[in-house]
């Protein structure tokens, strides 16, 4: 099969579309001359905006505004890779012939009903990244080696060289980033064990602690950083392509199953992940390379937003995380 326009539909969150990249290296692979576009939310789009294999990002602005975008541009496949009622309509309104997606057992929201091409993902495709790319075998695509690009300017590696600079940084610096944010209330970890992670790979790693926040996160690093004896480091504020070269500055990345963990992994930063009301398996750090902390309690996965008890969380605790900070140092992952 051939196609002269491909369409992208992947909405959000931040990790979920850094989880996609490799589907779209893969479909530029084997469309190399085609027109490519995305349809993103905007908390998403930096990740997307200057990619090498993207003809167009496209910002989505409710349904009707979107699909007028769509349909002017006459694409003849579209795929769907969120899986929801949203993204399965935008895929039928975009007018594409063929429209592809997964299938009921693998979707919600009866977003099946929208496409004519359903794909179930083979048991081995456990983890997300792995389920997305099994959209591309009815197009005759295998993908063995998995490419991420998240496209960085000169302007965003100077942002962070001065900041870096400007907070005593050096390049020999043991650098370790910590993530304690998190859009969901059951992944935090308590405030106080971060503080006292950071304290302790000061004093005992000499390592300089760099904090990182997103949208609404600054007064939550604020209280952490108030609790520690040391002095870590705030991150400057960033978009997500400065993020980017900030994460890929550091030697180490801790934090919650969240979109910094998955740009981190994506750059390849070895990453100590704390994981609670997810499936690591399924949306865990991708490959080798990285430790999982997790806690094998009756509930896991339950994929609740928020939780009174929190034991997933709570029960990890300080020693376990600095314990596999040093593994990853010494290059030990078990």
């Amino acid at each position: 099969m051939d196609f002269k326009r491909i369409l992208i539909v992947k909405l959000s969150s931040i990790g979920d579309v850094v989880h996609t990249l490799p589907v779209l290296s893969a479909l530029k692979k084997k469309y190399p001359k085609r027109y490519i576009a995305w349809v993103v939310k905007k908390k998403a789009k930096d990740i997307l905006l200057d990619h090498p294999h993207l003809n167009e990002v496209i910002l989505y602005e409710g349904i009707w505004k979107t699909t007028r975008k769509l349909r002017s541009l006459k694409f003849d496949l579209a795929i769907d890779l969120q899986g929801l009622f949203r993204s399965g309509l935008l895929i039928l309104l975009s007018g594409a012939g063929v429209r592809l997606g997964f299938s009921r057992a693998n979707s919600r929201e009866l977003s099946h009903l929208f496409l004519n091409q359903r794909v179930t993902p083979r048991e081995e495709d456990r983890h997300v990244i792995d389920k997305n790319l099994s959209l591309l075998r009815p197009l005759g695509i295998e993908v063995r080696e998995k490419e991420f690009i998240i496209p960085v300017s000169n302007e965003n590696r100077e942002y962070i060289a001065h900041f870096l600079k400007e907070k005593g940084v050096a390049s020999n610096d043991l650098l370790i980033a910590l993530n304690p944010g998190a859009s969901w209330q059951s992944k935090l970890w308590p405030a106080e064990r971060w503080a006292e992670l950071a304290d302790r790979l000061i004093e005992k790693l000499k390592a300089k602690i760099v904090f990182l926040w997103g949208p609404g996160e600054k007064n939550f690093i604020n209280r952490i950083v108030k609790m520690t004896e040391n002095k870590p480091i705030i991150s400057c504020k960033t978009n997500l392509k400065e993020l980017a070269c900030l994460i890929s500055k550091c030697r180490l990345f801790v934090g919650g199953e969240t979109g910094p963990l998955h740009i981190a992994c994506a750059l390849n930063i070895p990453s100590v992940a704390l994981i609670g009301p997810t499936n690591s398996v399924r949306n865990g750090p991708y490959e080798e390379g990285h430790i999982v902390i997790e806690k094998d309690l009756p509930c896991r996965g339950c994929w609740r937003h928020e939780c009174k008890r929190l034991d997933c969380m709570k029960l990890i605790t300080v020693d376990e995380v600095f314990s596999a900070v040093e593994r990853q140092l010494q290059g030990k992952k078990v």
